[in-house]
């Protein structure tokens, strides 16, 4: 399991470079819808503040809570177990969502290029 930091780290990665790319087609595809381009980096950007503040959750219990300090582990083990595949779902349905915003602010005319380029290079 992941912990918080490294949760942090690799969802900023992901997000800034995803946003690179995108920053790349809004300044150099011509005829990209640009408000639909930015919507999808506002999406991940603001997806990317939502990791960082659910990841900062505290487990709230005590050793004394709990008959153990087993027990007491294997609880807060489960808490973040739970939290951070949660926040992880959460990241990556905003990052789907942005993406499907972005590929339809892209031209057809440059689909259609990107696709008979992609065609000839698999050959």
């Amino acid at each position: 399991m992941a912990n918080k930091r490294q949760i942090k780290k690799s969802t900023e990665a992901i997000a800034s470079s995803v946003c690179e790319s995108m920053m790349f087609s809004y300044y150099n595809v011509p005829g990209i819808d640009q408000e639909l381009v930015e919507k999808a980096i506002a999406n991940i950007l603001t997806a990317t503040g939502a990791v960082k503040h659910e990841s900062n959750r505290i487990f709230g219990k005590g050793v004394k809570e709990f008959a153990d300090k087993d027990a007491y582990l294997k609880a807060k083990r489960i808490f973040f177990k739970e939290l951070f595949s949660s926040v992880i779902k959460n990241f990556n349905k905003a990052l789907e969502e942005a993406m499907k915003l972005y590929n339809s602010a892209i031209p057809a005319e440059v689909k259609a290029e990107y696709k008979k380029l992609a065609s000839e290079e698999a050959k």
